[in-house]
């Protein structure tokens, strides 16, 4: 299958990335795994070559960022449409379409696709959700996408997905931190959506997704005896920092979010603790009595908000 990539990230089964390259949004960014994989094993790809650079060397680690290039691949463009079985697509995992370099006629043409594939499920991942917030709210914005479709129809044979927000477009928000969850949560719950998720990851401070728990606007979270309310989270993904220089995640901080979720019949899928628990078992430590059992009973659960489950 050209140019979409078999990922092991468990909610997906491809990658697609019609734009690569990236600059730092955020604490979260630091330890970016797609700087590292951009600035190391794929260096010498021409799509990849001069977008990340090693940025520091200390106690015998490297570190590495992007450089701010960013670059947009048209060839890549179709290849969700030459995937005829079913897919579900992160799109733009070494990069991010809402980057301030990309223009909304270049999102036009990537959203375009997507409306073009309805049979498969497509993962919009950023950290920049005042970008897609403005541009998803845009009165013009379902228009143009239509018109780069119906250009695009004339060569392929697809139906267009005309319904808005568009069904097989989930949006999900990246959080490290309560600064940033309330920043990145907010926009998110303003744009236009068939599904929202919230990726805490890695999770760099505590979150409270919900004051007290009740049934009103105060919370992100719609409750289990209640209808989905159109404008608050479907699910959450939550898991601590990779890679060498990972940062330490408090276990009493995802617990708090689990226990958030629970209450709220959200669904919670936990992804890991992190390399620094890994190197430092001993954290878990902190913990505090009676918690351990709910510990392990949060690492096993793996939930996805209903209209994300696939085969």
């Amino acid at each position: 299958m050209p140019n979409l990539t078999p990922t092991k990230i468990p909610y997906l089964t491809h990658v697609w990335n019609p734009v690569t390259g990236c600059s730092p949004a955020g604490e979260g960014c630091r330890n970016c795994y797609a700087a590292r994989l951009a600035a190391t094993r794929l260096r010498e790809h021409p799509r990849y070559q001069g977008l990340a650079c090693e940025a520091s060397v200390f106690d015998c680690r490297r570190t590495y960022q992007w450089t701010g290039e960013v670059r947009f691949h048209a060839d890549l463009l179709d290849a969700p449409l030459r995937a005829r079985k079913q897919r579900v697509i992160g799109v733009t995992f070494m990069g991010d379409l809402w980057h301030e370099a990309f223009t909304d006629a270049q999102r036009d043409e990537v959203y375009a696709r997507i409306a073009l594939a309805p049979r498969h499920t497509f993962v919009d991942l950023t950290k920049r959700t005042a970008a897609r917030e403005r541009y998803l709210n845009d009165p013009a914005t379902q228009g143009r996408i239509i018109s780069v479709a119906e250009r695009i129809a004339h060569d392929v044979t697809c139906h267009i997905e005309t319904a808005w927000p568009l069904p097989n477009l989930w949006q999900l928000s990246t959080v490290c931190n309560q600064e940033f969850a309330d920043r990145n949560i907010t926009h998110l719950l303003a744009t236009p959506a068939a599904c929202r998720v919230v990726s805490l990851e890695p999770m760099l401070g505590p979150v409270t997704f919900t004051r007290q728990m009740k049934h009103d606007e105060a919370s992100w979270l719609t409750f289990k005896d209640e209808p989905r309310r159109p404008h608050l989270i479907d699910g959450v993904f939550l898991g601590g920092e990779s890679g060498p220089d990972a940062r330490p995640m408090n276990p009493e901080w995802a617990l708090q979010v689990y226990r958030d979720c629970k209450t709220a019949g959200v669904p919670f899928w936990f992804k890991q603790w992190g390399d620094f628990v890994k190197r430092h078992p001993r954290a878990l430590e902190l913990l505090p009595p009676g918690a351990w059992d709910e510990a392990i009973e949060m690492e096993g659960v793996h939930e996805l908000p209903e209209a994300m489950q696939h085969d």
